[in-house]
Order: structure tokens, then C-alpha cells, then sequence
């Protein structure tokens, strides 16, 4: 999804109706900025989205080509929702940094099984990032703050990475 410049109303107004597009079987919207926010302190419901992105959520809503799956991003953090005629996915969590730093395993990826003539599945999978795949001065760097904790997993990774570069 464009993000600017009136890109986005264009390129949904572009798309026929599904009806009008045989063969296609639905129309999946991505955008970064996410539609919805969840209040993450309270755990609560998800609520409409922040100002930043509702120039998207209204032109995918307004849109005759739009379909009922909107994919977002940006946020740390993963959850579904309805909001309105939309089935929407917030899928943020990124490469499981926290997973690393709190000790357990949360961070879940996206993963939609796709099979002819069927509406795609979607479902979540636990991103299970390989500990060697961690080779980033940010994450180093809060381990490091948790004196006595994580010696041997930043040993690990100096002989898996090498010393990481300060960015």
C-alpha cells in the first residue's frame, strides 16, 4: 500500500470488484501502519486506529476492491480483531527480541496456508527465531543490562556473531 499522496485511494478505486475480477478469490490489504491499536497496559479491546492511519483505513474502506483482509505491521505486538466488514491482522512482533530478553517464548509469525480454489487459512505460528540468528548490538546491548543473567547466551553469541558493530 502507498502511503502518501492520495496513493492509496487511487490504487483501491483501481481494483474491480471481486464480482468483476473472476478467478480472483479475495483481495488482501497490507498497510505498516496499523487500523486498530490495543491498549497494552490493560490488555483491552482493540480499539480504532491511531490518527496517523485512518487516511488508510478509509480509503480500504471506501474502496469497491477492497476485501475483508487487512494486514498491518509497526506495532511490537500481535493480535486480531473485527473492525467492521474487516478481519484484521497486527502482526509486529518482529525477530523475537523480547522473547530473548524476558526468558520465554511469545513472538508469533502470520502464516496463511494456501490451497486452489479455497479461501486462504490464516493462522498463528510460533516464530521460534534460531538464538543464532540474534547477532544485533540492540539486543546484546539489553542483555548486557541485566548483570549475572546473561553471560553465557552473550558468550554464545560473541563466538556465533562476532563483536557487534555499534549502529
Amino acid at each position: 500500500m502507498p502511503w502518501s499522496g492520495g496513493e492509496r485511494g487511487r490504487l483501491l478505486r483501481a481494483l474491480p470488484t471481486l464480482e468483476g475480477n473472476p478467478g480472483i478469490r479475495d483481495y488482501v490489504v497490507f498497510a505498516h501502519r496499523p487500523s486498530m491499536i490495543r491498549d497494552r497496559r490493560l490488555n483491552g479491546p482493540a480499539t480504532t486506529a491511531l490518527k496517523a492511519s485512518e487516511k488508510t483505513t478509509g480509503c480500504i474502506r471506501n474502496s469497491p476492491g477492497a476485501g475483508q483482509k487487512f494486514f498491518n505491521g509497526h506495532i511490537h505486538g500481535n493480535f486480531e480483531a473485527q473492525d467492521r466488514q474487516f478481519n484484521v491482522w497486527i502482526s509486529g512482533e518482529g525477530l523475537a527480541h523480547l522473547d530473548i530478553v524476558q526468558g520465554r517464548q511469545v513472538a508469533r509469525v502470520l502464516v496463511g496456508d494456501v490451497n486452489p480454489g479455497l479461501a486462504v487459512d490464516y493462522h498463528w505460528e510460533a516464530l521460534s527465531m534460531p538464538f543464532e540468528f540474534h547477532c544485533n548490538s540492540r539486543l546484546r546491548n539489553d542483555m548486557a543490562k541485566y548483570t549475572g543473567h546473561f553471560e553465557q547466551q552473550l558468550e554464545r553469541l560473541e563466538q556465533i556473531c562476532g563483536k557487534a558493530k555499534e549502529t
